[in-house]
């Protein structure tokens, strides 16, 4: 029945009638292409930790000053994505089993979205994850910079692939040609196989602990915030970007 339905609502798409006519047949065609990735881009957090919210944004200024200036060093494109100031809390069950909120202070938030436009620097772009407050890289994607061009691409061979059809439909039919009547573009679609990076660097830093629990255990958080993280480029492989674009034909058979 949905079949039946979005068949009608094709042929109406296209004005015809009810059914197309003995001579007209409707044919569809679809192309994927690949691209190469051009470029990558990714979103980053920058925090501060205080007893109050006044001094976890004091600290929070202090670490976005040191990593902006990293980020003009390296030429990256950055533009601030969000801010926000909440409470640092945890929860604790008594001895009754009754749940507990302790308020441990405040972090101050401020999220980045950076653009990488030469794929030879992602790896070094990456360690900016090493500066200190920098609490979390996530969403790194790959992506072609010129979208208009690859998606007129990608119709021009969709065409084809209906026009194959169409010709194939005459042949089988004993017709002689055909002649083209409507064509429906649909949108294109561009898809990254590449799954998205997360990296909370604190518990990567700290095998799963955050740093004011290092701090409670007698370590040096300053030390866990420099660590070095490396990004070897054998670990980031991107795969080509794949343009799909669809058609719809109605063709008159002669």
């Amino acid at each position: 029945m949905r079949k039946c339905l979005l068949v009608l609502l094709v042929l109406a798409s296209f004005g015809i009638a009810g059914v197309a006519s003995a001579q007209e047949v409707i044919v569809a065609g679809t192309a994927t292409l690949k691209k190469a990735p051009e470029l990558a881009t990714f979103e980053m957090s920058v925090e501060g930790k205080g007893r109050s919210g006044d001094v976890a944004q004091a600290e929070m200024l202090k670490n976005i000053t040191a990593v902006q200036g990293t980020i003009r060093l390296m030429g990256l494109v950055v533009y601030t994505t969000g801010y926000r100031i909440t409470e640092d809390v945890e929860y604790q069950y008594d001895k009754n089993g009754r749940q507990q909120k302790i308020l441990r202070g405040f972090i101050a938030v401020t999220g980045y979205h950076i653009r990488v436009d030469d794929l030879s620097k992602l790896a070094k772009a990456l360690t900016l994850s090493n500066l200190a407050g920098v609490s979390r890289i996530t969403s790194l994607q790959f992506d072609i910079r010129d979208h208009a061009t690859a998606e007129r691409e990608a119709r021009a061979a969709a065409v084809q692939d209906a026009l194959a059809s169409a010709k194939a439909i005459v042949e089988g039919t004993g017709g002689k040609d055909f002649r083209v009547l409507k064509v429906q573009q649909n949108q294109v679609e561009f898809d990254n196989p590449f799954r998205n990076l997360d990296l909370p660097m604190d518990s990567i830093r700290s095998g799963g602990k955050g740093i004011l629990d290092v701090e409670q255990a007698g370590g040096s958080a300053a030390a866990l915030a420099t660590s070095g993280l490396e990004f070897a480029d054998t670990i980031l492989v991107p795969t080509d970007m794949e343009i799909t674009a669809s058609v719809v034909m109605a063709v008159e058979i002669k």
